[in-house]
């Protein structure tokens, strides 16, 4: 599962940093979704004279989707089948791997000091 984890999202990510993930491509050019559909989970806000940008890439989430597995490893959901556990874990691990590839892996935090020429555009 990790491999399937792995490869799965090496063909379905963007080829590089910054360009189009190729799901919502192939979504996109087969009419399935709309032009401003993105599998991307961002906030942008300003806090304190700066204008921030949170970007969870798919290895972050993946992380912390691994991490309530593993809190719930011993609940009813895997209780019977730990084998469930195991291939969702090794699944998440792969993608976290996968994601880890990228140059842009770190930059889930931005931010940058808002000058009085952004206020102006603003209004």
């Amino acid at each position: 599962m990790f491999v399937i984890g792995y490869v799965g999202f090496n063909k379905t990510s963007a080829k590089k940093a910054g360009q189009p993930n190729q799901a919502e491509v192939w979504l996109k050019n087969w009419g399935l979704v709309g032009e401003k559909f993105h599998f991307s989970l961002t906030f942008d806000f300003r806090v304190g004279g700066y204008a921030w940008h949170l970007h969870f890439h798919h290895w972050l989430y993946l992380l912390c989707l691994s991490a309530v597995f593993y809190l719930i490893r011993h609940s009813n959901l895997f209780q019977m089948h730990m084998t469930s556990y195991w291939g969702a874990q090794s699944f998440c691990l792969g993608g976290c791997c996968q994601g880890l590839k990228y140059e842009d892996w770190s930059h889930c935090l931005t931010a940058r000091k808002i000058v009085e020429e952004d206020e102006k555009k603003k209004e």
